[in-house]
């Protein structure tokens, strides 16, 4: 009887289907002119409507002779009532079973070896729905005819339970969803995980013994917990699957609670434990509806640091249908959005409880399974700020109606392999994808545009070392997932470089997750300052292309001569700004799209480098300050010297002036004024003006910016003017010499184009020319009783001659004379004549004198006795002297003779 009834039950089932056809395809010609949320609404209150008619014609079908009811309802066994009195309390049990679920927290990770593989989207549900009904066969009395019956019970039973309203409302009508559609963007600011090959990785983790860590067919690993309270104890992380910010993220989903119970197909609860397969090459899990259902905590960690860290997240499941119930919620954070495609078949249950974790919003399907990845069973959240949320994963909506439910063997046999390490075949269980495939376009951002002075420490300013430095630019653009029909039709990335730039080259495009240079993906064209960065043929089809960043790195130099800076004090200020825009087009039309990036500025400066102190030297020998001159005649060449100093066109000197005040003493010949310019010898400058006032030499000269970097020199011949008394430049050393020092000093003042103060003035070094003052000094020496002053005063006559050092020939006579109020009364007496003369090689000797002869000579310095001469040599610098003694004659007839100095010439 229990058969015939779940017959009716079919029979039923069928009956409503049929109605619903008729009905729904009558309204499905109004799709196009009604809006999804209306047309939703239509079909399910068609459907309730269709219902109430069906349950009316099975009444009156089944009204029957009380007889007869009577009659059939004798012949049920006693045990089908207690089977039907069970499944009134089913849902108490359910409840009792799910309060024994406990939670834990994780202690240690186990980290398991994974195969990574792609899963194929054929793996689905055919053969577990094989292996069901094979089970549910093994119930049957007669196994011969219940397998062929069972089986057409279970095809019966799968129809029937279309008929039956998912738990919930459409999602159309529930509260806070929106619908969207291919022609809808949404914000690139949530971001999916992704699974990255060859970047992440998945790692499973137990630290129970109670805890099984099996293998499928196919070397996967699944987790199945043998007895409650393991919750905490194990689960997996996915390595690198969320990058934002620079930072890669991890995401560990750890198996909190899970259900001990499951209703089966004859009106009762049994032991069964869920198991997880995590898949090691996308982020997907797999399960089996009919083992209980289960909780996991998910968590967003720091690759690095292992820290749980918030991020702003786009969850985006797939393949919800009738195999699988879903269920979040947020542990931090908030929902910013959620958005189903629209048509969306799914329904929203608000504050359901899975696992014994309460206020779940929960999605499910309809009656039917999705066999293809249909936007119409998928549904999107978007977390803000959120480090943690809960994910439920349970079994089909309604298991606990028989209709929906598996045999107890069929369960019993699940949970034996799962506990032994041996179901090699739930590879193909229900599936549940957390996937990077949007369900509508996901818009594109604005690129970012950075700028570096060394191509490694970015911004979006910089200030070069030198304006003509080479630096970097960074374009960096997103391009987010998106699905193949929403693949760009055109894609490019292009810069028009600023005026007053150059650009330097070397053009790289990186992807930023895993290095890969794409260069050699993109067309690179410069065209009148304009850089073109294209994806090249069939990249903007290419999977590669999305959901990654992109570098897009060149260098650039300012070209100071192109721009006009801006100047404070004695500092011409440059800057550049620069921006990007990315412009792209969808395949599924419309028009192309251009996004701008921020503006990024380089800055450089150049400091005006003011002139060095121009440098005087003597002689046309840079360094030679001082010359010591042979004779008074002697010719004397200043020089002066100004290095121009190199600034570019931002400081250029205008005119440069210097002025010089020779010594009164000194006679100017002759000024000569030259320029050399880089990379050539000294010539004249024509331009030169040159005036000389009392001795104030002031030569100014114009600037070209030639002339940069260039140098100036000043060439002024003089002499000692005839004649002129030098006792003003007289000095006498410490070891009694004399020397006549004329110095010379000078100004040099350049005059700026720009920049404060706008003229500069600056003083040379000294400069000197020294003469120095020979003397040769002839003392005549003579006794007191000697003279005979009646014969008149004693008058004596000194010649020096010889060659100086020019060598030139030269002779000089001095007499002296000794008069009476000078002599002493006894004793000696001296008189010294006293010759000053250039440096050179003399003789010097006593003339005759009446009534005296020389006697000897004595005291003789730098010099030597040549009989009645003394040879001196004052080459080398020093002064002569001798003493010439003279004792009386006989001569008495003679008078003495005065005599003056005297110089005779040759």
């Amino acid at each position: 009887m229990r058969k015939k009834k779940r017959w009716k039950k079919a029979g039923a089932a069928l009956l409503t289907l049929s109605l619903l056809i008729g009905n729904v395809q009558g309204l499905l010609t109004q799709a196009e002119e009604c809006p999804a949320i209306v047309l939703e609404e239509q079909i399910t209150e068609q459907c309730e409507s269709d219902q109430d008619e069906t349950e009316q014609i099975l009444t009156e079908t089944e009204t029957k002779p009380e007889t007869e009811k009577q009659s059939e309802s004798q012949t049920e066994p006693e045990t089908e009532k207690q089977s039907e009195a069970g499944r009134e309390n089913r849902e108490t049990d359910l409840t009792e079973t799910e309060s024994e679920s406990e939670s834990g927290n994780r202690t240690e990770e186990t980290t398991e070896s994974e195969k990574m593989e792609s899963e194929s989207e054929s793996e689905k549900n055919t053969e577990l729905e094989s292996d069901m009904e094979s089970e549910s066969e093994s119930e049957s009395e007669s196994e011969s005819e219940s397998e062929s019956e069972t089986e057409d019970l279970y095809g019966i039973a799968a129809c029937a339970a279309g008929a039956l309203t998912p738990s919930g409302k459409p999602i159309a009508r529930a509260a806070g969803w929106s619908a969207v559609t291919e022609a809808n963007r949404v914000s690139p600011n949530f971001l999916p995980v992704k699974f990255y090959p060859g970047i992440s990785s998945l790692e499973i983790f137990n630290t129970s013994s109670q805890v099984v860590v099996g293998t499928t067919s196919n070397g996967r690993k699944y987790l199945y917990p043998k007895t409650t309270g393991q919750g905490g104890k194990f689960g997996a992380i996915y390595h690198k699957v969320l990058y934002s910010n620079y930072r890669w993220y991890d995401l560990r989903m750890t198996v909190t609670n899970y259900t001990s119970k499951i209703h089966y197909d004859g009106g009762g609860t049994m032991e069964s434990y869920p198991f997880i397969l995590m898949i090691p090459s996308a982020i997907e899990w797999r399960f089996i509806q009919s083992l209980g259902g289960l909780v996991m905590k998910c968590e967003f960690l720091d690759s690095v640091t292992g820290a749980v860290s918030q991020v702003n997240t786009r969850l985006q499941w797939w393949d919800v249908d009738s195999a699988q119930r879903f269920g979040l919620k947020t542990g931090d954070g908030s929902v910013a959005g959620k958005y189903y495609y629209s048509g969306s078949r799914l329904y929203v249950e608000s504050g359901a409880t899975m696992a014994g974790v309460k206020n779940l919003e929960v999605l499910t399907g309809p009656g039917e399974e999705s066999e293809t990845v249909d936007p119409k069973y998928c549904a999107a959240y978007e977390l803000q700020n959120c480090s943690t949320y809960y994910m439920a994963i349970g079994p089909r909506d309604h298991i606990n109606d028989d209709d929906y439910s598996y045999a107890r063997s069929h369960i019993k046999d699940y949970n034996d392999r799962l506990k032994n390490g041996t179901a090699a075949t739930i590879d193909s269980s229900q599936t549940l994808k957390q996937t990077d495939t949007s369900l509508t376009i996901i818009d594109t951002p604005a690129p970012e545009k950075m700028v570096s002075s060394d191509g490694s420490n970015w911004g979006t300013e910089n200030s070069v070392a030198s304006v003509s430095d080479a630096y970097w630019y960074q374009i960096r653009q997103f391009v987010p997932w998106q699905s193949s029909n929403a693949y760009y039709q055109s894609f490019s990335i292009e810069d028009q470089l600023p005026q007053g730039t150059e650009y330097v080259g070397n053009v790289h495009v990186i992807r930023e997750e895993d290095g890969k240079n794409m260069t050699g993906n993109f067309a690179i064209e410069l065209t009148n300052g304009r850089l073109k960065v294209t994806a090249g043929s069939g990249m903007p089809g290419n999977k590669e292309l999305y959901g990654y960043h992109f570098l897009i790195r060149f260098q650039m130099r300012m070209v100071p001569s192109a721009m006009t800076p801006q100047y404070s004090g004695n500092t011409a200020f440059y800057s550049t700004q620069n921006k990007a825009v990315t412009i792209y087009q969808h395949k599924t039309g419309g028009a192309a799209v251009e996004k701008w990036s921020n503006e990024v500025t380089t800055r450089g400066s150049v400091n005006r480098v003011e002139q060095a102190a121009p440098e005087k030297y003597l002689d046309g020998v840079p360094g030679k300050t001082e010359k010591s001159l042979v004779l008074r005649e002697d010719e004397i060449l200043f020089c002066v010297r100004q290095n121009l100093p190199e600034n570019g066109v931002a400081f250029l000197p205008q005119t440069v002036t210097m002025t010089d005040q020779l010594a009164s003493c000194l006679e100017l010949l002759e000024t000569k004024v030259e320029l050399q310019r880089a990379g050539s010898g000294f010539s004249a400058a024509g331009n030169a003006q040159i005036q000389n006032q009392d001795g104030q030499l002031t030569v100014q000269v114009p600037l070209t910016a030639e002339d940069n970097g260039g140098i100036l020199q000043i060439q002024m011949r003089c002499r000692i003017r005839k004649g002129m008394d030098l006792s003003p430049w007289k000095q006498t050393t410490a070891d009694g010499s004399v020397w006549i020092r004329i110095p010379n000093k000078a100004d040099v003042t350049l005059q700026w184009n720009n920049g404060a103060p706008q003229s500069v003035s600056k003083s040379t070094n000294q400069a000197q020319a020294n003469l120095r003052i020979n003397h040769i000094r002839l003392t005549k020496k003579i006794q007191v009783d000697d003279i005979v002053w009646a014969h008149g005063n004693p008058v004596f006559t000194f010649t020096l001659t010889g060659t100086d050092a020019a060598g030139a020939k030269q002779s000089w006579h001095q007499a002296v004379e000794f008069t009476k109020n000078q002599v002493p009364e006894k004793g000696t007496t001296t008189l010294t004549a006293d010759f000053v003369v250039p440096a050179g090689v003399y003789e010097a000797s006593e003339e005759k004198t009446m009534r005296y002869q020389l006697e000897q000579i004595t005291q003789i310095q730098n010099g030597t006795q040549q009989g009645a001469r003394v040879r001196f040599d004052l080459n080398t610098g020093g002064d002569g002297s001798a003493v010439f003694s003279n004792q009386k004659t006989t001569d008495t007839e003679e008078s003495h003779t005065a005599l003056v100095r005297n110089k005779i010439g040759k």
